[in-house]
């Protein structure tokens, strides 16, 4: 009788012991999870932890987190959200990945001379200002809504890239956006739930000082630089628009260093589609580069705007040949180099100072509207809009045979390493 006694509270303790390990297993689980920024809550959703930030997020549970690149000395690194399979979407069969990326502009917000949708829509004007023609932006619908404590602004939009919807969200004096590239009605739920989940914490910074360090200066909402050069240029840039296109790969390098990369400027339905590019686009080029891959600045230029563009290039640097006043454009970028895109600290009144050739200004991404395929976009316009032919750029061989030609050709699968000829061409 003694015997089974010891032997029930054995048995009894053991249960015990095993109910408190299954009882704090959760917790144990969770601490670690909260650890790498990442847990599950109740509904499922996944939650994200910024540990530079100092923010919250939720996001669908099946998607998978591209962190940001906090490398010191670079700015404007977004943090994506993507889907870990691709769909075929509408638009000719091309794949589809839908992504949510949540950053900073590099623009401040005041809440005493602008509203949020006041503030948004003068961003986007400045940002867009001598990307498309007329026309090639089209806004589907736009409202102020109420987020917690914050008033934010909600605009849905197409352009040549993609569709695309974005939130604004304002704390202090800056701005925080979440885009998606789409206006799916299912991804549009991803993005509401995604942005009404946001919570900043004690230590999220209230100015773009406090988020990239106190000689960082913020991009000027308005491009007055750009306004002055234009007055100042008056009818020389009437006459490049007809006269530069034949000159413009005279000097020009190519973005990268060494090795060789391949060009894919269309997709495989390229004769149907028409490519991936179109309007004042048309000549663009799309390089394969992993992200990271330090971009160079292709011709010496100044630097005429720098940061988000919510149409679908994502980070994007637009710059201006210091002589025959061509727009260069580099987008889907990870983060920028403004210490070279502006050595005076800021951007300066103009004069503004010549951006050398062959110097970083840039780190090479998949940020925007090219779902997860890293790659740097890049083309070149003239001052009047028109798209210019890269043939003849030194170190650039262009593949006139492959499917229709550039700028349409590509495939839409190569072997890996690719192939010429199922490329547009390569960089070398």
């Amino acid at each position: 009788m003694c015997t089974n006694n010891k032997i029930l509270r054995a048995l009894s303790l053991i249960t015990t012991f095993m109910a408190l390990v299954i009882a704090i297993s959760p917790a144990i689980a969770l601490e670690q999870n909260s650890q790498s920024g990442i847990e599950v809550n109740e509904d499922e959703w996944k939650v994200y932890t910024d540990p530079r930030f100092d923010f919250t997020v939720e996001y669908p549970p099946s998607w998978s987190i591209h962190l940001r690149d906090d490398t010191p000395n670079y700015v404007g690194a977004t943090l994506i959200f993507s889907e870990m399979v691709s769909h075929s979407s509408l638009d000719c069969g091309k794949p589809f990945y839908a992504k949510i990326e949540i950053g900073l502009y590099l623009a401040e917000y005041d809440e005493t001379s602008l509203t949020v949708s006041g503030w948004s829509e003068k961003y986007d004007k400045t940002a867009q200002n001598e990307i498309y023609l007329p026309g090639e932006v089209q806004n589907l619908s736009a409202r102020e809504l109420t987020i917690g404590d914050n008033e934010a602004y909600y605009k849905q939009g197409s352009s040549p890239l993609t569709s695309f919807s974005y939130i604004n969200i304002p704390y202090e004096k800056t701005m925080w956006f979440i885009w998606t590239n789409s206006v799916n009605s299912e991804y549009v739920t991803i993005l509401e739930h995604v942005a009404s989940t946001l919570k900043f914490g004690e230590n999220t910074p209230t100015t773009l000082k406090e988020a990239y360090g106190q000689d960082f200066r913020p991009m000027p909402l308005e491009n007055k630089v750009l306004i002055e050069r234009e007055e100042l240029n008056g009818s020389l840039g009437q006459v490049q628009h007809w006269l530069l296109p034949l000159l413009a790969p005279d000097g020009y390098r190519v973005p990268f260093d060494s090795p060789t990369r391949y060009i894919k400027c269309g997709n495989i339905n390229s004769s149907l589609c028409g490519g991936t590019h179109s309007g004042s686009a048309a000549k663009a080029i799309d390089i394969s580069a992993s992200v990271g891959t330090s971009v160079k600045n292709s011709v010496a230029s100044y630097t005429n705007w720098v940061g988000w563009d919510s149409s679908g290039y994502g980070n994007l640097v637009k710059m201006r040949h210091s002589s025959t006043n061509n727009r260069i454009f580099y987008a889907h970028l990870s983060v920028f180099n403004v210490a070279n895109l502006y050595p005076g600290g800021e951007p300066p009144p103009w004069p503004e100072p010549v951006i050398p050739q062959s110097i970083e200004i840039a780190k090479s991404g998949q940020s925007g509207a090219p779902g997860m395929a890293a790659h740097l976009h890049f083309h070149v316009q003239t001052s009047g809009g028109s798209a210019v032919d890269l043939a003849g750029m030194p170190n650039l061989t262009l593949n006139s045979g492959a499917t229709d030609g550039y700028p349409h050709c590509g495939k839409s699968t190569c072997p890996n390493p690719p192939s010429f000829d199922c490329t547009c061409g390569r960089l070398y």
